[in-house]
């Protein structure tokens, strides 16, 4: 039996952690989001992701629910079991102008002041392993960086680099850096 084949509601090799003044609500970006329930001050923790730690390979397997994979490592992903008990990260949206980051491969801190009532918003590229992943539907972020489509391959352009270098989790920095060195060196 395989940690998919368990029930994800009693097993998990991370358990995730929540702030507790952010919770889920409407958004303007797409339909429902993480909002915050009071000021949140910069560089405050907002959540620790959990789920089932399983080799990349897997994200799409049927027994995986997609929306919940975020790469941990170059060939990890951190993601929910089909049936698995939602919870605040799974209605975090994307915004190619974020409020927030990663400062390790699960930890997702505010990078700004987050008001009261504001979307807790991240840039997907900060933990998307798959090059070949688009976003489903158009960016709706509606800020003036904002890219339109969102696809596995962001961290390639020089303006999500840049800001991925201080926000992305360790493997796509990595990745930004070796990139940087091969062009140097062409």
């Amino acid at each position: 039996m395989t940690q998919l084949d368990m029930d994800q509601r009693t097993v998990r090799d991370l358990v995730p952690t929540f702030h507790a003044s952010i919770g889920v609500g409407p958004s303007q970006i797409h339909g429902i989001g993480v909002l915050a329930q009071s000021c949140i001050s910069p560089g405050q923790m907002l959540m620790r992701f959990g789920g089932v730690l399983l080799p990349a390979a897997l994200r799409r397997d049927s027994r995986v629910l997609d929306s919940t994979a975020i790469g941990v490592a170059e060939s990890v992903i951190l993601a929910e079991s089909v049936g698995a008990d939602k919870d605040l990260s799974d209605y975090l949206n994307h915004s190619c102008a974020p409020n927030s980051g990663l400062v390790d491969a699960i930890t997702l801190v505010a990078t700004t002041e987050i008001g009261q009532g504001v979307e807790i918003t991240v840039d997907y590229a900060y933990w998307e392993f798959d090059e070949t992943w688009t976003l489903k539907h158009p960016c709706q972020c509606g800020s003036g960086d904002c890219r339109h489509s969102v696809s596995g391959c962001d961290w390639r352009s020089p303006e999500v680099a840049e800001r991925c270098l201080l926000w992305a989790a360790p493997f796509v920095r990595r990745r930004i850096l070796s990139l940087a060195h091969e062009r140097r060196n062409i």
